[in-house]
């Protein structure tokens, strides 16, 4: 057994500091997003009078149901889409317009077998897309379906997509899709229709339908209107992840058996931290990832050498070491037919380490002779360390899952002693600024 004063600190106290880390930069980032941020715009009543001012601007992720508006001459005053017609902020334009909305379950675990549309009318705010005459339109509330619209002949459209569950031959459940709208496209779309192949792999989403349409404007030298939705820009997304780490240790070295020769036991502890996401493509087919986390592994491995009946040697190392690593990573994104993603990881890290501490005691028999030795395992550490990361996992809106696998050089740097420290970790990552396409 190690003596009392050769015990590690526990480091419980390290990771409840980073879970309170993470949940107050939760409750920070959903606090910044409701302050108030009034920009310059404008509303339109009912009577098709234009007023100036300012507007409370949310940069919504959903289809607002309300917004603020003031003027310097009066306060802030709450419109819905059933007391103004539009109103525009930030290079955004919303109509209120009384639409049907596709209200199907959209949920796997609730979807129905039947391929007929479910729909209800309300009057709700569009968030034009592409603007005009003949424009493109998104419905996106809190809960429920997103929906996509096409503007012709003064009334909005709604673009008709469901997914639902039938069998095949075999008798095996599926998911399919009534692709409706695409037909609805063929008439929208008719002066310069689109390709077959076009046609075939246009997907219900934002990036796909505002290709679509755009195209067709671009066939037909129709111009723009200026006032739509930004276009998609490289925007980063803040993630905090958390999970756990299976640390493997093993040394290399001809001088140090009692390390080499070692059986270390696995090490399962917390890792968690930040991580910031940018998407250098429209497609979002790469990521390009920056993270930086806190991680600690304690290891115990045992060293016998049974010589013979009159001598006995064995060793006991424990090492726990605590690093924060900043990792960089490429990821390949391959979504699937549920709007989900399947992701592959590869990038390199790089730690410093916050702590270093390893122990050994040394037993020692002889004949009738008896010796424990307390010792420091080996000469010289280095606290910086970099390693290869490898992996892949899954997103499921703001929530994404991976495995990761890194390899890391270890933190000894003397010559005839190596170490390599390999961990398997299992994490889970929360996006705070996710913004469904």
């Amino acid at each position: 057994m190690i003596p009392h004063s050769a015990s590690f600190h526990n480091p419980s106290l390290a990771m409840k500091r980073t879970i309170i880390v993470c949940l107050f930069t939760l409750t920070a980032a959903h606090a910044f997003s409701q302050k108030e941020n009034y920009l310059s715009g404008y509303i339109v009543k009912n009577y098709f009078d234009t007023t100036r001012g300012f507007i409370n601007d949310q940069r919504w992720k959903i289809t607002p149901d309300h917004i603020s508006f003031k003027t310097d001459a009066a306060p802030a005053t709450d419109y819905t889409a059933t007391d103004i017609t539009s109103f525009f902020v930030s290079g955004r334009l919303y109509e209120s317009v009384l639409v049907d909305l596709e209200i199907s379950p959209d949920d796997e675990d609730k979807l129905t077998t039947s391929p007929e549309f479910m729909t209800e009318k309300k009057r709700v705010f569009l968030a034009a897309l592409i603007p005009g005459e003949k424009g493109l339109y998104v419905f996106q509330p809190g809960q429920g379906n997103r929906n996509f619209y096409i503007k012709f002949n003064g009334k909005h459209q709604l673009l008709l997509f469901k997914s639902y569950l039938s069998h095949d031959n075999e008798g095996n459940q599926k998911i399919v899709e009534n692709n409706r709208f695409k037909e609805q496209l063929l008439v929208f779309l008719a002066e310069c229709p689109p390709s077959e192949s076009e046609l075939q792999n246009v997907t219900y989403s934002r990036r796909s339908l505002e290709k679509t349409v755009g195209n067709f404007f671009v066939c037909t030298g129709r111009p723009l209107s200026a006032e739509k939705m930004p276009d998609d820009k490289i925007t980063p997304k803040f993630t905090v992840l958390a999970g756990t780490s299976v640390s493997f240790l093993k040394f290399r070295s001809k001088t140090f058996p009692y390390l080499s020769e070692a059986d270390f036991k696995p090490s399962v502890n917390f890792t968690g931290g930040f991580g910031l996401e940018i998407f250098p493509g429209k497609n979002g087919k790469w990521t390009f990832v920056n993270e930086l986390v806190y991680l600690y592994y304690k290891i115990e491995g045992d060293y016998v050498n049974n010589v013979r009946a009159t001598r006995y040697e064995s060793a006991h190392s424990e090492f726990f070491n605590q690093y924060v690593k900043l990792n960089t990573l490429f990821r390949l994104n391959v979504p699937t037919e549920r709007k989900n993603t399947i992701f592959f990881n590869a990038g390199i890290s790089n730690g410093y380490a916050l702590s270093l501490k390893g122990t050994q005691r040394e037993y020692r028999r002889l004949a009738d002779f008896e010796q424990y030795n307390d010792l420091e395992p080996y000469d010289k550490e280095q606290r910086y360390e970099i390693g290869v990361l490898l992996g892949g996992g899954y997103a499921l809106r703001r929530m994404s899952y991976q495995l990761r696998f890194e390899s890391s050089n270890g933190f000894t740097v003397a010559p005839q002693l190596t170490s390599k420290v390999n961990s398997i970790r299992l994490l889970v990552s929360y996006h705070l600024n996710y913004e469904d396409d």
